[in-house]
């Protein structure tokens, strides 16, 4: 069995700004992740306060201060991830191709897609290995806590 370790949970701070009667965030005011658990229990009071400022200074939006663990993905393991299932998939439809190459057309136009639909996935997996991202990455978030508070 293996032992229970604390400092190996990843949590996260997160405050939020909904309309009046949403539950639907309008915004994240704050976002801060790869916390430890001694890190959220010593800060936990500044998180708060930050929420609480952010309400007193839109009484009318509902603030939610949230204080969690996270086993979500860091945005590069995400990225790897998602790169190491599209190689894979792009060198299964490059097998797929070349094993069953289409009848032939008396033009050639089947032959002429063909190489071309084979040279698209030959390239697309060539710049995956190489490392390009052509998919979309959802970005962290950035915190907005100035757009939410007053100057005093």
């Amino acid at each position: 069995m293996e032992k229970f370790e604390i400092d190996r949970i990843e949590f996260v701070a997160k405050i939020t700004v909904s309309g009046v009667d949403s539950h639907l965030v309008e915004d994240v005011v704050y976002y801060r992740r790869g916390m430890s658990f001694d890190m959220v229990m010593r800060w936990q009071w500044y998180f708060q306060y930050l929420a609480a400022r952010v309400k007193v200074d839109n009484p009318r939006r509902t603030v939610r201060c949230f204080i969690a663990r996270t086993d979500m993905m860091t945005t590069e393991e995400y990225i790897e991830w998602k790169r190491t299932n599209l190689i894979k998939a792009q060198k299964a439809k490059l097998t797929k191709l070349k094993n069953y190459p289409p009848q032939w057309d008396l033009f050639g136009y089947n032959r002429t897609e063909w190489l071309e639909s084979v040279e698209k996935a030959e390239k697309r997996l060539a710049d995956l290995q190489a490392g390009e991202t052509d998919f979309y990455v959802m970005p962290e978030y950035a915190n907005h806590l100035k757009r939410w508070l007053k100057k005093h």
